[in-house]
């Protein structure tokens, strides 16, 4: 375990919280701090280098050095007169001037094989030097440069060793060595030198600037180097604040924190609630957390890791990230329901950088991120890994994090393959409960976090070794047995069907982790890895057990789903296996176009819906669910209240209602509903008793009949009862008569539908206000224990209250089975709300079932 994990397991104890007061507008803020952002650097910018820059060049296959300094070559006193001079893009595809892949085409042909023949290979290196004039070196505080090579590079000034990209390990040892990346196009490059790494490098007058260029293998089919600016920045650098970002936290009531800064000083996260700003800023009594720093692999910044705790549901946040006297802009976020339904869009490979260009691949990353996020609303992102093309690339780590939805949304990010050789991805992502040692690389470890109702599980799959990866998931099924869903993610995808399906150590996956996840009960796997989008039918092990290829859901099934996701930035695809059968798949795609999953998730559905997305055009590809039957009370659960105008007892047998579900009763005094039934009953008494059944925030039917027990209203009579159901179609509503039988003084309905029952006296009787007028059948004659009236058909849709409707942006997935209406958390109203009395709450622990019974003056609007 290396020591940034150490340490970032200690950062999760460091929230310093304040006194929660309430805060007035007359409460003083925090100091004000100079506020830093990626746009406050003010400094001279002072160009060296251009497209049109004149380079020397070497390419005849000799090695520039001399048998005393093999880097005699990078030095001012070096003799160059014999080589090349020409300005542009240097390269060669198959020994001509043609794309060498990813937009980049030469327009200086380099002598690309030895002795210019290919079958003698390629040239192993190829050197260039120009020169370039600086004033006042000593003020200089920062050298950036914007280039692109192909395999390797090495950067030099007056000689000394500044700068290397794709490198061996231990370096080169001779200038006249293959060795790189081996990518199929170039890679391009932002680099940054502080001033701390020019010290002794620059100084007054003549500089020299060389660049090494390395061809992977003496069969390289290309090669290529093309520096299109290097300037100097001049005067004292500000603090600059960037690439904040949010990462989700052990549970839905933490949230970290990662940011980065060009300061040594301490950095603070402050945080409240968002209602409690004064005019606009964070009050003095916010909470304040320390931030665990450490020196970054990006030169001269520090990364800052923090965890907010203690959040509550459905609320609006505002922090700000601080380093001495700098700090950000507010940002804010927002927390939901803490149990129930919400979602996520789930990413495949951004891979900023793959394309060969960097700019295009983040712009890709950007519009795709920012226009899922408005389209559906997500709780948050999940990544299936290779956030970058590099592990080491700091530019294509900005790319990928330099989005301001980051500093609102949170993201749960995995370990790619290009992600993995190079500790930079544990210092741009704070990740909670991350193994100490299981699942290790040098990017991270396996880690795991619960959001609501379930057990997400990140596995490292860098890391091959499957015993640690069961013992990881083992202990963190053993620490979270409450939840509804267990879900794996990982990188490698074992089920895809594009290049990477063949590889050797993906089918040691595919050997290895179904089983292990078939016998921790896994529920659904979610991978990426090969750049093309699979869903595979129901699957154990390496067995199809349900064909799912004409089905949108399986209910129960015993088996997992496994769905491995295509690029989210379009940086690349590939192509689909066109010489082999994948038995597995029931829906695959290669559509070459930027694709993200929507992921609903209820107690009891696990729907997965993927699009294509193009310049915010939207197209579904596929969409299936994994549902579970409902969760039932194991016992009968019998509750009653006298709160309301009819007293109301309420028998759920065994298996008929979810668990942890609430009946709520309440009388219907005033509104449409009302006035509909009066308008029925002009001359008649009557009462109106609405019964719902909510499961977070939500209305859903019994699954299975109960029975509701009305002791008859005052001055009613038994033999001129009729008991009716209103339904409502587009506010049509209509009545529909019920049967019920008669016990002593009360009558019992048996019934699946909720919703509102109308008592109606069919007596006449003298209108005492609460109706006039009868349209009601009347009754007489009834035995005690007698079947009344004609059955309920079950027909008709039984009506609720009306209720506010849910904007686009607040909706959130329902059960699709066993939902009645959705509502939102403000349909459980509060007593000030509805002009309710207080009432009764009785809550059945052993069952999971609570029952909420009450008395309003109100119908709900």
């Amino acid at each position: 375990m290396n020591k940034n994990k150490v340490l970032k397991a200690s950062a999760a104890t460091l929230l310093l919280t304040m006194g929660a007061v309430q805060v007035a507008q007359t409460y003083p803020v925090t100091p004000i701090k100079v506020k830093a952002t990626r746009n406050t650097k003010q400094t001279e910018k002072v160009q060296l280098i251009n497209a049109n820059t004149q380079w020397s060049y070497l390419d005849n296959n000799v090695d520039p050095g001399t048998p005393e300094d093999r880097f005699a070559w990078t030095k001012d006193t070096y003799d160059i007169s014999g080589w090349d001079k020409a300005a542009g893009k240097f390269g060669a595809k198959n020994g001509k001037l043609d794309d060498v892949g990813g937009g980049c085409t030469p327009t200086v042909l380099l002598n690309q094989y030895i002795n210019g023949d290919k079958n003698n290979g390629d040239v192993p290196a190829f050197f260039f030097r120009t020169e370039v004039n600086i004033e006042n070196a000593e003020e200089v505080t920062e050298l950036t440069a914007n280039f692109k090579y192909d395999d390797a590079a090495i950067i030099y000034i007056n000689g000394h060793k500044v700068a290397a990209y794709d490198e061996p390990d231990g370096g080169f040892t001779s200038n006249m060595e293959y060795g790189g990346s081996n990518d199929s196009s170039p890679k391009t490059v932002d680099m940054k030198l502080s001033k701390d790494d020019l010290k002794d490098v620059l100084h007054n007058g003549k500089n020299i600037v060389s660049v090494e260029i390395h061809q992977g293998r003496s069969s390289s089919s290309d090669v290529y180097f093309e520096m299109s600016d290097m300037q100097l920045l001049y005067g004292e650098e500000p603090v600059i604040q960037e690439d904040i970002n949010l990462t989700v936290g052990s549970d839905e009531t933490s949230m970290n924190l990662t940011w980065y800064a060009n300061t040594d000083a301490d950095g603070m996260v402050e945080v409240t609630e968002y209602k409690n700003l004064v005019n606009g800023e964070i009050p003095s009594n916010c909470k304040t957390i320390k931030a665990l720093t450490n020196p970054s692999n990006d030169a001269g910044k520090r990364y800052y890791q923090a965890t907010i705790k203690d959040l509550k549901e459905n609320t609006k946040y505002a922090y700000r990230v601080i380093n001495g006297d700098i700090a950000s802009d507010i940002k804010t976020f927002e927390t939901n329901d803490f149990d129930g339904s919400y979602n996520f869009i789930f990413a495949g490979d951004p891979q900023i950088g793959a394309s060969g260009n960097a700019k295009s691949d983040a712009e890709g990353w950007s519009a795709t991120l920012n226009d899922a996020k408005e389209k559906f609303n997500p709780n948050f992102l999940l990544s299936a890994g290779d956030q970058v093309n590099t592990a080491s690339n700091e530019s294509q780590y900005d790319g990928y994090l330099n989005q301001e939805i980051f500093s609102s949304m949170p993201q749960a990010t995995s370990i790619g393959n290009h992600d993995s050789s190079s500790n930079s991805y544990n210092q741009h992502f704070n990740l909670p409960n991350e193994s100490a040692d299981l699942g290790d690389s040098t990017a991270g470890t396996d880690y795991w976090y619960v959001y609501n109702n379930t057990l997400f599980m990140d596995i490292n799959s860098n890391n091959t070794s499957t015993a640690e990866h069961k013992a990881f998931m083992e202990d963190a099924i053993a620490k979270n047995k409450d939840v509804r869903w267990k879900v794996v993610v990982f990188h490698h995808s074992v089920y895809s069907t594009a290049s990477h399906t063949t590889d050797g150590d993906i089918i040691q996956r595919r050997n290895e982790l179904p089983p292990v996840f078939d016998e921790l009960g896994i529920d659904v796997v979610l991978m990426g890895h090969d750049h093309v989008y699979t869903r595979t039918h129901v699957m154990k092990g390496q067995e199809v057990v349900t064909d799912t290829t004409n089905l949108k859901s399986v209910t129960d099934p015993d088996g997992i789903v496994y769905l491995t996701a295509n690029s989210a930035s379009g940086s690349k695809y590939y192509d689909i296996k066109t010489n082999m059968d994948f038995p597995f798949a029931a829906k695959m795609d290669q559509s070459k176009k930027r694709t993200i999953s929507n992921v609903e998730v209820s107690d009891n559905e696990f729907k997965m819906s993927t699009y294509l997305y193009n310049d915010s055009s939207w197209e579904l590809l596929d969409e299936f669910s994994v549902k579970k039957s409902p969760q039932v009370n194991s016992e009968d659960v019998v509750v009653s209240s006298d709160e309301t105008s009819v007293k109301t007892e309420i028998t759920a047998p065994a298996g008929s209602i979810e668990k942890d579900a609430q009946f709520q009763v309440q009388d219907i005094k005033e509104g449409t509903v009302y006035d509909y039934v009066k308008s029925q009953y002009k001359d008649k008494e009557f009462n109106i008793i609405d019964i719902a059944l909510v499961k977070n925030n939500i209305n859903i039917l019994p699954t299975g009949d109960i029975k509701i027990k009305f002791d008859l209203p005052a001055g009613f009579d038994v033999n001129h009862l009729g008991v009716y159901k209103l339904s409502d179609t587009a506010k049509n509503y209509t009545l529909n008569k019920l049967s019920y039988t008669v016990d002593g003084s009360s009558i019992i309905v048996t019934t699946k539908d909720l919703g509102s029952f109308v008592l109606v006296n069919e007596k006449a009787a003298t209108d005492d206000g609460n109706g006039t007028g009868n349209t009601g059948d009347t009754e007489s004659g009834n035995q005690e224990g007698q079947d009344v009236n004609k059955p309920d058909t079950g027909t008709q849709t039984p009506q609720l209250p009306e209720v506010p409707q849910l904007s686009d942006n607040d909706k959130k997935p329902v059960n699709s089975e066993n939902t009645q209406n959705v509502s939102s958390k403000d349909d459980v109203k509060t007593g000030v709300q509805m002009n309710v009395i207080p009432y009764a709450f009785m809550m059945v622990g052993a069952l999971g079932s609570a029952v909420v019974l009450r008395k309003n003056k109100k119908e709900s609007k």
